[in-house]
């Protein structure tokens, strides 16, 4: 599995020239966050962070067990919005014309 860390790394973006992919990121960008899904993503991770926390605090560090919950959720939810923006991306993503 690729990972993207960013919009310009996408390959439905790489043939554009720079000022179209910044446009095209920020319209992803808004269209993804105007979606449920992605909000829920978001909320599903809070429960992590508040378990690490926890183990955190097991060994005397509650700080450093939320700022690691907050890292691994942050990167597999930025993972999850990025694969929901490229579906966003693609020239068909409806299914009116899938066979």
């Amino acid at each position: 599995m690729r990972f993207y860390w960013s919009y310009k790394s996408l390959p439905e973006l790489s043939d554009l020239p720079v000022a179209e992919q910044r446009a095209a990121g920020r319209r992803v960008n808004w269209q993804v966050h105007e979606r449920w899904q992605t909000w829920a993503v978001y909320l599903a991770f809070l429960p992590f962070v508040l378990v690490c926390r926890w183990v955190g605090s097991f060994v005397g560090h509650e700080e450093i067990g939320t700022i690691v919950g907050v890292l691994i959720s942050a990167a597999i939810s930025g993972q999850i919005v990025v694969l929901m923006a490229r579906s966003l991306l693609k020239p068909n993503n409806s299914g009116a014309d899938r066979k």
